[in-house]
């Protein structure tokens, strides 16, 4: 059969091979990529509630639980995005077979995909929207450097036995209505705040919120 291009169209086995070669396809290194940058930020969270809390010594590292929690995290992160590239590139395959493609041309429809951006899905499956690769990009790193520099924040205070933290927002322009309904008030350590459903920033993508620890000798010793 012929393609309209006018070349053989994809066989089966061709199909499989490429269809294998997706499944194949992993998010470890994203993950790394994505891990080595946070890190940095986890200690800086770490460093800076600890000058908050004017703590001098005996909190000099972070503590390898903390790091182990927001790995974890990293990696799930990193599958999830994998998954979902791997169901456009299945979707794209899938259409070439249908359309009855050669392999040139289904190969240029999977780099098409690649190129296009994060692929967002439904619940059912079906493509809600393309994030387009710069600013999918510059979302993740704002929200997940965001996530590790307040891991870092929130070991500490774990660490230093806070028992009260406040959520606080940057009060500019960008704050969203949710994180400014969310902004000053108070729950106890690792309990879920009101409007925002979790238990630290970042509450939603792009979020630049951040805790401070609310206990009352706290509060008192840095009035």
């Amino acid at each position: 059969r012929k393609s309209s291009s006018g070349d053989q169209s994809i066989t089966p086995n061709e199909a499989a091979e490429i269809s294998a070669a997706i499944q194949g396809l992993s998010g470890e290194l994203y993950s790394e990529v994505l891990w080595d940058e946070m890190t940095i930020l986890v200690d800086a969270g770490w460093s800076n509630a600890r000058a908050l809390l004017a703590i001098e010594s005996g909190f000099e590292t972070v503590p390898t639980w903390a790091l182990s929690e927001l790995e974890a995290k990293v990696k799930a992160f990193g599958v999830m995005v994998n998954q979902r590239e791997q169901q456009a590139l299945i979707d794209a395959l899938q259409v070439a077979i249908a359309n009855g493609s050669s392999v040139s041309d289904t190969a240029a429809a999977i780099s098409e995909t690649f190129g296009q951006g994060y692929h967002v899905f439904g619940a059912d499956g079906t493509l809600e929207r393309i994030i387009p690769t710069k600013q999918w990009s510059e979302m993740v790193a704002r929200t997940e450097l965001s996530r590790a520099s307040n891991a870092g924040t929130m070991a500490l205070y774990r660490a230093a036995q806070v028992q009260k933290v406040e959520w606080v927002t940057t009060e500019g322009e960008n704050v969203c209505e949710i994180c400014d309904e969310a902004d000053g008030t108070t729950v106890d350590l690792g309990q879920v705040f009101d409007f925002v459903d979790v238990d630290s920033p970042p509450a939603h993508p792009r979020c630049c919120c951040g805790l401070l620890a609310a206990d009352p000798n706290i509060v008192a010793a840095s009035s």
